[in-house]
């Protein structure tokens, strides 16, 4: 999570990342502000998360595809 964070600061993109442990989420937000409830998903900037996703998966890594949900760390390393 602090990777991601820390990324979206550097280039000045506005973006929340939240969540617990292995469970968090990415939300491209209007101001970088966590989300509290679902109504402040409605302002989430969708292309946003869809261009980054496109990105990280050029790269071997699969979010899930739909931007409002969660993302996972799995708990067992790759088999590659």
């Amino acid at each position: 999570m602090e990777t991601v964070r820390r990324a979206a600061h550097d280039r000045g993109v506005p973006c929340a990342v939240q969540g617990v442990g292995a469970m968090f989420q990415v939300v491209f937000t209007p101001d970088g502000s966590p989300t509290r409830q679902y109504r402040d998903l409605l302002t989430a900037d969708g292309g946003r998360y869809d261009a980054f996703r496109h990105e990280l998966l050029k790269r071997g890594v699969h979010t899930n595809a739909y931007a409002m949900a969660c993302w996972f760390v799995p708990a067992v390393p790759s088999l590659r």
